[in-house]
């Protein structure tokens, strides 16, 4: 299982490699669907603020997903962002070793970006619940959300805001209390401790 930053979730069988599920976990309009291969069907006037892409940090990005597999859920932060790529030709001479300026992206004015924790149905692809996160305007090119970690007791904890580590339950993404631990806005270590 892998929700990739082109905006696509993935259930591979592990030993043969074949694609069992191939679903959208973003609201993405570059492309809709997959063929047999995997790979996304493009659509036609790419790149258009009608067309957008996910912005240069994907659908989602480095921060470590979870699975909880009692019941049977992937959670993943997904970015719901919307930019258009604009080539630029490269200024010669073109040297070894150092950065050469070919376009970028632009974020599209006006519409509102956010963040959200996703629980996906690794059989089927489909978004069971969200809970968002505060959206943040279109001028801003990356909004810091951390990893996820989901228990056997059913929760899922992640990482919002320096200093706050809020929680939601695993079945319906419905908030319990945030605390206040002082921690980074990456992902999450656990351990068990046995007597």
């Amino acid at each position: 299982m892998v929700a990739n930053r082109n905006g696509f979730f993935y259930t591979i069988d592990r030993e043969t490699g074949k694609l069992l599920v191939g679903k959208p976990f973003i609201d993405t309009n570059w492309a809709r669907e997959l063929d047999k291969a995997g790979r996304p069907i493009v659509l036609d006037n790419l790149g258009t603020p009608e067309n957008c892409l996910p912005d240069n940090h994907g659908g989602t990005n480095f921060q470590p997903p979870s699975f909880d597999p009692s019941r049977r859920l992937f959670f993943v932060t997904a970015h719901e962002t919307c930019a258009v790529w604009e080539p630029k030709q490269p200024t010669p001479p073109i040297k070894m070793g150092v950065r050469v300026p070919s376009g970028g992206r632009r974020l599209v004015e006006g519409r509102d970006q956010y963040a959200a924790l996703r629980a996906i149905d690794p059989t089927t692809g489909e978004i069971r619940w969200e809970h968002k996160y505060r959206p943040y305007p279109s001028t801003v090119s990356l909004d810091l959300c951390g990893g996820l970690l989901s228990t056997g007791s059913g929760l899922v904890f992640y990482r919002r805001q320096r200093w706050l580590l809020p929680r939601v339950r695993c079945d319906n993404g419905e908030g319990v209390l945030a605390l206040s631990d002082g921690g980074a806005d990456l992902g999450f270590g656990t351990h068990q401790l046995r007597a």
